[in-house]
């Protein structure tokens, strides 16, 4: 019995699902991860919660580099990942501006990041994608200023980004925010 309804279901249910599937956009299977921040807790330092899919503080040969973003609730409410300068204690070497480095589980076509600077001085942001033999595909800066909900994106052709790195030119921290990748 429940054979012949399965016999029966399965066709009508095919037939009824189809147009939903067809209506999907064909970007929904090419979506790639994204870092919100907002499903992690305040204070928490941001390095594996997200892979495989997108793993932070991991350069281009696989090794640990740049800051963890820690996530940081603003006045609105959003969180968003802080990136502090790096500051060596144990040398006398300057602080270096900040900089997260982070590596995707598939390479991607397009990453995009909201940015912004806990500071009170204009920043230059850039964000650098590479390639899985490490070769800098393709390069974006952008000046930006007080609030954290500034655009910057890169693209190319093919999807080959495996690696990413965001720095800014000055010791104010940066916010990251709705880091997302398609393929």
């Amino acid at each position: 019995m429940a054979r012949v309804l399965l016999r029966v279901l399965l066709p009508v249910l095919g037939i009824a699902m189809a147009p939903a599937l067809a209506a999907l956009p064909a970007s929904a299977a090419q979506a790639g991860p994204a870092a919100t921040f907002d499903d992690l807790p305040d204070g928490v330092e941001v390095s594996t919660q997200y892979a495989p899919a997108l793993t932070f503080g991991v350069d281009l040969l696989g090794h640990p580099a740049g800051a963890f973003p820690v996530v940081a609730r603003l006045r609105s409410g959003a969180r968003v990942g802080r990136v502090n300068p790096e500051v060596e204690s144990f040398r006398s070497a300057p602080p270096v501006p900040p900089t997260v480095w982070g590596r995707f589980g598939v390479p991607a076509a397009q990453v995009s990041v909201r940015v912004g600077t806990f500071g009170s001085r204009p920043v230059r942001v850039t964000l650098d994608a590479y390639d899985v033999r490490g070769n800098l595909v393709v390069h974006r800066t952008r000046i930006v200023s007080k609030g954290f909900e500034n655009p910057l994106r890169v693209v190319v052709p093919q999807a080959v980004i495996t690696t990413f790195r965001i720095t800014g030119t000055s010791l104010a921290p940066l916010s990251i925010d709705n880091l997302r990748s398609t393929g």
